[in-house]
């Protein structure tokens, strides 16, 4: 998907900076981690891999949307309603009350609702389970109360394996490549031969909310004359060791001092994956295979995860891992995008920065996303398939229209960021490829907390081995129900 963010940036950062362009593009991070020559490549490129948002602006989308009539239809979509989101893109909107997100929301809705004679009805839940347990319930009963339903990718994930979402191989009307969707992230959590059930894109922001960065206390690194940061990044000399020797630098001049600050099971795996390393490869028939611990993410989990279980060095605490940026006493700080919002009033000089590479050979930096993103299912009892799907990618278009704007200026001009290089470098972020981790998805055997950054020990090739029975079992068995 991610190129099409590059019309709101370019026009954000043009009057900012002269900043060039924002594509945001994903990857599928479903690759060999071993052979290099297999890194993911950019969206939108010569190679066709991209979402055509070059051919697709947002005033001609309507050519190229299915349409219908369904008769003044109710179509019903169940949502986990993330109060923790900067915005939630299927919220329901009652009337226009002028501010810019809800203004988007309610045209977005109303257009959809007039071209295709339908009302659209969302229902919301406190929890994550509340919506689990509904759909199973509705489509136990077989009574169809829900046509659509959305919810973190771990939980979406688990309904998919149960058998109660429908294959976009149904969906034929709904178009992955289109601007609208994030194709990279999608094909990231098919399970092999082209299986998607998933719909990450604009029809929910919080596929671009919980993609994390680092942030870092300029401040701190001048004063403490850590190198040129932003410099490492442009040269293409941000690695893995040298964020390493900075953070452990810092953390050596006081007690209370940390290199970097991060949620054990949310952000630290983000300096894993950012290595371009997985357990998961895919064999010849496109499946999943599960790779165990190659040399290269051993090599990387006895560096980076030393210094991350080292309590002298990074902060994985729960309860202050997040203050501790805040008074200065931590350098970098691993959060997802939509935890810059809290940081709009304090005083830090901080910037951002994308996650190290593995080396200076690595093809470019890696993002990563957590699994709180939410994706859109289409329910396995929903009685007219088409006319889900139509609805589905109309909406998922009119948010790309009414939403894209609005969204990243916010993000940029709430003064979310306090200087043009960080700017910058935020757009360089979202242009480079989103890791969307299998093991953070699915259930396959493989915990999510393998690299045990709660407190656990190094000891990472018993684990992982140790795993390797129930993994192949499990792939065993989805496989063979598909």
């Amino acid at each position: 998907m991610k190129q099409n963010l590059k019309r709101v940036l370019t026009l954000s950062l043009a009057a900012l900076m002269l900043f060039a362009t924002l594509m945001v593009v994903g990857c599928d991070n479903i690759k060999d981690p071993n052979d290099e020559t297999k890194q993911p490549t950019t969206g939108g490129q010569s190679d066709g891999t991209g979402t055509g948002s070059e051919t697709t602006p947002p005033d001609t989308i309507y050519d190229e949307l299915p349409t219908g009539n369904y008769g003044g239809y109710e179509l019903t979509i169940l949502q986990y309603d993330d109060k923790g989101a900067q915005f939630s893109v299927l919220m329901d909107i009652e009337e226009d009350d002028g501010t810019l997100i809800n203004s988007a929301l309610w045209k977005r809705t109303i257009n959809v609702e007039s071209r295709l004679n339908v009302e659209i009805s969302l229902l919301t839940c406190e929890t994550t389970s509340d919506v689990s347990d509904k759909i199973t319930a509705d489509i136990t009963a077989g009574d169809c109360n829900y046509d659509l339903f959305s919810n973190h990718s771990a939980h979406l994930a688990n309904q998919v394996l149960n058998g109660q979402a429908i294959s976009f191989a149904e969906l034929e009307v709904i178009d992955i490549t289109k601007p609208w969707w994030n194709q990279e992230v999608i094909e990231s959590t098919a399970l092999g031969n082209g299986e998607i059930y998933m719909g990450f894109g604009h029809i929910n922001m919080s596929c671009y909310d919980a993609q994390c960065a680092l942030f870092f206390n300029k401040s701190l690194v001048d004063e403490y004359q850590l190198g040129d940061v932003y410099g490492m990044v442009d040269a293409k000399e941000w690695t893995m060791d040298k964020f390493i020797t900075i953070c452990r630098n810092f953390a050596q001049n006081g007690e209370n001092l940390y290199g970097v600050g991060a949620y054990p099971y949310v952000g630290a795996p983000g300096l894993i994956y950012g290595c371009n390393v997985d357990f998961y490869g895919k064999n010849a028939e496109g499946q999943l295979e599960y790779l165990g611990l190659t040399d290269k993410m051993y090599d990387v989990y006895s560096k980076m995860g030393a210094m991350l279980l080292d309590k002298t060095v990074a902060n994985l605490e729960w309860a202050t891992y997040f203050s501790s940026f805040a008074t200065e006493e931590e350098l970098f700080l691993i959060c997802n995008i939509s935890g810059m919002k809290y940081f709009r009033n304090d005083k830090v000089d901080y910037g951002a920065a994308p996650f190290p590479m593995y080396n200076e050979e690595q093809d470019g930096y890696l993002s990563y996303t957590t699994n709180q993103i939410q994706g859109v299912c289409v329910s396995f009892e929903t009685k007219d398939v088409a006319r889900a799907a139509t609805i589905m990618e109309n909406l998922a278009a009119e948010s790309y229209k009414q939403m894209n704007d609005v969204y990243f200026d916010q993000l940029l001009n709430e003064r979310l960021l306090r200087d043009d290089k960080s700017k910058e470098v935020l757009a360089m972020i979202f242009e480079t490829p989103l890791v969307l981790p299998v093991n953070a998805v699915y259930d396959l055997g493989l915990a999510s907390n393998i690299f045990a950054f709660d407190g656990g020990d190094l000891d990472i090739a018993s684990r992982v081995e140790a795993c390797r029975s129930a993994v192949d079992a499990k792939l065993k068995e989805f496989y063979g129900k598909t």
